[in-house]
C-alpha cells in the first residue's frame, strides 16, 4: 500500500480510537496529527503537556500553521492518519490530504457528539452550547464532504480492516 488513509472529522468523532485499534489489529505504521504537534511543538520549543495548551498559547492562527507544517512532514511510512478536527479546514489541507492519499470522513450526528462531549469535556466545545457547537459542525462540514469516503464508526472500521487485508495479500 503506496498512500495513507487520512481519516478526518469531528474531534470526539472516534477518530483516535479506530486508527490506534486498527494499527493494533493490523500492525501498521500510524500517527495522529494532535499527537504529532505536541512532540514537534516540545522538540522545537517549551515542553507542555497537551494540544489545548499549544492552541491556547498560540492562538488559532498559529496552531493552523504548526498543524500544516506537520501535516507536509509526515513520515512516508504512515499508512492510517487521524487529523485534529480543524485540520482539513484551514490552509487547503483537505485537498493537500485528498492528493496525498485516501481521506475518510469519519461522522457522528450533532447529538451523538454532544452527549460525548459532556462526559469527555473537549477544550473546543467547553465555550459553546449545543447551538454553537451545531454551527461549528455545519462550517466544517464543507470540508469533511469533500472527503472520499464518509462512514459511522463500524463502516470505517471495516472498510479500512478490508483495505489493510487485502493490500497484505497481494
Amino acid at each position: 500500500m503506496k498512500k495513507p488513509f487520512f481519516i478526518i472529522g469531528m474531534p470526539l468523532a472516534g477518530k483516535s480510537y479506530l486508527v490506534n485499534k486498527l494499527r493494533d489489529q493490523l500492525n501498521i505504521q500510524a500517527a495522529d496529527t494532535d499527537h504529532l504537534i505536541l512532540e514537534y511543538y516540545n522538540k522545537t520549543r517549551q515542553n507542555l503537556n497537551s494540544v489545548s495548551e499549544i492552541y491556547e498559547q498560540l492562538g488559532i492562527k498559529e496552531f493552523r500553521k504548526l498543524e500544516r507544517i506537520v501535516l507536509k512532514n509526515l513520515n512516508k511510512d504512515i499508512k492510517l492518519i487521524s487529523c485534529g478536527g480543524g485540520l482539513p479546514c484551514y490552509y487547503n489541507n483537505i485537498e493537500f490530504i485528498c492528493n496525498q492519499g485516501t481521506v475518510i470522513y469519519l461522522s457522528k450526528s450533532v447529538e451523538e457528539l454532544w452527549k460525548k462531549n459532556k462526559q469527555y469535556k473537549h477544550p473546543l466545545y467547553k465555550s459553546l452550547s449545543k447551538e454553537g457547537f451545531h454551527s461549528l459542525l455545519s462550517r466544517r462540514a464543507y470540508f469533511y464532504n469533500k472527503a472520499h469516503h464518509t462512514f459511522n464508526y463500524s463502516g470505517a472500521f471495516n472498510f479500512l480492516y478490508k483495505q489493510f487485508l487485502i493490500c497484505e495479500e497481494i
